[in-house]
């Protein structure tokens, strides 16, 4: 919901335009902005796996924001600085590269979700998140006109020529870099409290592969694959008793029964 605001952060368009007076500088800074600024979220993206492997997806989104909140509250003291603001653009990118970590992490909550309610939501969820991101857009969107007339930019002024004066432009990249930062750091909080980790995950889907394997034995539509996974988590559970994983498979009097069947492939 917030991810709108902390956008906001990028201000590059407008340094590059009004920051910078010769056609060459121009050039450069475009340049800049079109091969290494535009490139550090591919960098994010390529170590984005190896970091989930090694910390997890919540302990990499959770540096990813920190790291976020520190690059805009930098921009926010640099604000006059043109070339500064580009550096901590490129880190700015880099940190934001790995948001696609959490269209992971809401597939494990719908796996949790489904584990306690039987119910699949992608549906529900999907619509949700478009009726949550209209509405809030509406607000989102007059956040900017605000906080730019904290700086002296009037709601019906025209923020080129604004920009074009050097003390505007100076207010206008602090308060947008400010509204940014409280984005971000709202953006950060509920990292705090997320407490779904890799081996909850794992052991959750082993559960809904329990269920799946005992009512496709009950329907008489049992498959090969869901004997070989609850061989796979029966001996799991023996070897680590994992009280969720233990829990559910004492709820079946079938699990030996599935597992002593033969079937052709």
């Amino acid at each position: 919901m917030f991810n709108a605001v902390r956008n906001f952060a990028n201000i590059t368009t407008w340094v590059t335009q009004y920051s910078f007076v010769s056609d060459t500088a121009k050039t450069w800074v475009g340049l800049y902005c079109s091969t290494i600024l535009m490139n550090a979220i591919a960098v994010a993206l390529l170590v984005g796996p190896f970091l989930i492997k090694k910390l997890g997806k919540r302990n990499v989104m959770f540096l990813s924001c920190v790291g976020y909140v520190i690059m805009i509250a930098l921009q926010v003291v640099f604000h006059k600085s043109p070339v500064l603001i580009f550096v901590i653009s490129f880190f700015e990118q880099f940190f934001g590269g790995f948001y696609f970590v959490t269209g992971i992490m809401i597939s494990d909550i719908l796996d949790d979700i489904q584990m306690k309610t039987g119910k699949r939501l992608e549906g529900f969820w999907q619509n949700y998140m478009a009726i949550i991101t209209t509405v809030i857009g509406v607000f989102t969107g007059m956040l900017t006109p605000l906080f730019l007339s904290f700086g002296g930019v009037g709601f019906s002024d025209d923020i080129s020529l604004a920009l074009q004066n050097i003390q505007l432009r100076d207010n206008i990249f602090f308060y947008q870099s400010l509204l940014s930062l409280i984005g971000a750091v709202i953006i950060a909080i509920p990292f705090f409290f997320y407490d779904l980790t890799e081996q909850k995950h794992a052991d959750i889907v082993r559960v809904l592969r329990i269920r799946t394997a005992v009512d496709n034995f009950n329907d008489k539509m049992l498959q090969a694959e869901d004997v070989t996974y609850l061989r796979e988590i029966v001996d799991y559970a023996d070897e680590t008793a994992s009280p969720m994983v233990t829990e559910e498979l004492a709820k079946y009097d079938c699990i030996h029964t599935i597992l002593e069947t033969q079937i052709s492939t």
